[in-house]
């Protein structure tokens, strides 16, 4: 792995830079910022199997100030080349407005394959909310472009939700982004995405974001044709 150049940091500062300041002019804009941590406990046991303990949280931000909070808990495994599987609690605080607290219950199943440069996931999310109580379908579909630099992928990707509860397609989620990986354990994703959603409304209303995720990976590191976080590249 390459080590990062001053102009490789300089680039991701002006890349993050522009990006922020380019939501200044789009309505009902968010910034969210990401932790996702993992630790392989089977270490040395296992080249073809993991298991991974994780932790997730998430901030997200409008001019108000903070106005959601979420932390995950649970566990990743990787049971096939080609199939990864996790599953989690999730405590979601919604600050905004009159303050409500929601309880999830997660399951994913990731597929995954690669084509030379390019990587191809699809996450299956299947999401049991306790407040209201309603199933929650999800699926997001990514592309992550290696474009012959150790150190950066490119992604582009949309996700699709469906709630049990008014069955029919609630929200839509379009990112474009890009990874800088220092090495198999640690990275940092920057995406822009246009969240569409029209849940407990009769239009679609759309948020411009800006993420920031900061991606861990403790003990030994997933072999190379395994899934990243939520079915992103392995480092």
């Amino acid at each position: 792995m390459k080590r990062f150049s001053g102009h490789t940091w300089a680039s991701l500062a002006v890349f993050c830079v522009a990006l922020a300041t380019a939501t200044n002019a789009m309505a009902a804009k968010e910034v969210r910022f990401k932790l996702d941590m993992d630790y392989n406990v089977l270490g040395d046991v296992s080249d073809r199997f993991t298991l991974r303990p994780m932790i997730r949280t998430e901030q997200r931000f409008r001019d108000q100030g903070l106005v959601l909070l979420k932390v995950f808990a649970g566990v990743r495994t990787d049971l096939l080349p080609w199939l990864t599987l996790q599953t989690y609690y999730a405590h979601k605080d919604k600050l905004d407005g009159d303050h409500h607290v929601i309880h999830m219950l997660v399951l994913d199943a990731i597929l995954h394959c690669k084509f030379g440069p390019l990587k191809i996931s699809d996450r299956n999310g299947n999401e049991w909310h306790s407040t209201p109580g309603f199933y929650r379908y999800r699926n997001n579909l990514d592309i992550h472009l290696k474009p012959g630099l150790d150190w950066l992928r490119l992604f582009v990707a949309d996700e699709v939700r469906f709630d049990s509860d008014q069955a029919r397609l609630n929200m839509n989620d379009l990112k474009v982004g890009m990874d800088f990986v220092v090495d198999r354990h640690l990275a940092l994703r920057t995406y822009y995405d246009l969240e569409s959603k029209r849940r407990s409304s009769d239009r679609w209303l759309n948020t411009h974001v800006v993420q920031l995720m900061l991606i861990v990976r403790f003990g030994k590191a997933p072999a190379p044709h395994h899934a990243g976080p939520k079915g992103g590249p392995a480092w």
